[in-house]
């Protein structure tokens, strides 16, 4: 059992988890799924006297490759489907047939066969990583089809080196951009990166509240804005390389998740230059109920009825690109 405590002024919350689906011992991926696992797994809030489930027993497999499980039936499909990225993808909080990439491939009529690649707390830096070993992908016997990423802004603080998300795990590879070029991975504890310093000082100074200010004002991150976005652009122009490299002329897809994906200047952005290099971007509408869109009012990821939603947004999608 895991425990979070937060506070503020209005509410002290207490988060408990059970069930950890986290290898913590990989060197490249920062964490991955142990493979052949079945874990139970459940989240509770504690909100100041009360408490409540956001999720209770639910069942998380993964196969002999560490993927998720998306449907455990075989059928006659015909093209193969690669979801990529975080937490929204992987499916936390829902059962195998509920996430992301298993209700996609039965909205396709099992026309695509769907492969679970995501992991709570990955991003685009992972997807990198995994794409640049075909051992990955050598059960995959289906030459057509896509890949797809799933993008929320938080991937942004992931990959560029932003410490709340470095202290979960030292090996959390890291990419920075040098004028427009990508650099990295490299890694909190080890390598000699011009940001190493900065990473080094905010744990030093993130344990009292002036430590916290000193953070927030002068180290908040190792890069700007703009360069963690341009990071992230880089990061899947060369995801898109490596997995047509595997897969030819299929379509590289991101799914700019609405609620907590990309907006404004740096949406405008994406789409611009996602667009130059041949990179679908898509942003699928909100569910119209949107009381619908969470896991649990304590809880924002996406519930089983959204999920469903996009699914079905996807699927028209990929339709209209065919």
């Amino acid at each position: 059992m895991i425990e979070i405590n937060t506070n503020n002024t209005q509410i002290h919350s207490k988060f408990s988890y059970s069930g950890d689906f986290r290898k913590e011992s990989d060197k490249e991926l920062g964490y991955s799924i142990f493979p052949n696992s079945e874990i139970n797994a459940s989240l509770k809030v504690h909100v100041n006297s009360e408490e409540h489930f956001c999720y209770k027993d639910i069942t998380y497999n993964s196969d002999y490759k560490g993927r998720r499980v998306s449907n455990e039936k075989n059928y006659n499909s015909t093209k193969h489907a690669l979801f990529f990225g975080c937490s929204f993808a992987f499916g936390v909080g829902l059962e195998n047939n509920q996430t992301l990439p298993s209700v996609f491939q039965s909205k396709s009529s099992n026309t695509y066969k769907s492969y679970n690649y995501a992991q709570s707390g990955h991003c685009a830096a992972q997807m990198f990583i995994k794409l640049g070993k075909k051992e990955n992908f050598d059960d995959i016997i289906l030459s057509r089809g896509c890949a797809i990423y799933l993008y929320i802004d938080g991937h942004l603080n992931r990959s560029s080196g932003l410490y709340e998300y470095l202290k979960w795990y030292p090996w959390y590879p890291i990419f920075a951009v040098n004028d427009k070029k990508l650099d990295g991975p490299f890694y909190w504890l080890s390598g000699n990166h011009r940001f190493q310093h900065k990473l080094k000082l905010r744990q030093m100074f993130d344990h009292t509240a002036s430590g916290r200010f000193i953070n927030n004002k002068f180290l908040q991150t190792c890069l700007n804005e703009e360069d963690s976005i341009w990071a992230n652009i880089l990061l899947v122009e060369k995801c898109k390389a490596l997995y047509q490299s595997m897969f030819p002329n299929n379509p590289f897809i991101v799914l700019n998740w609405t609620r907590s994906g990309a907006t404004g200047k740096s949406l405008d952005l994406f789409k611009k230059e996602y667009a130059k290099r041949g990179i679908h971007f898509f942003t699928p509408e909100l569910i119209p109920d949107k009381d619908l869109s969470y896991l649990h009012k304590y809880d924002d990821h996406p519930s089983r009825h959204e999920t469903k939603w996009v699914a079905q947004e996807l699927q028209n999608y990929i339709d209209d690109l065919e």
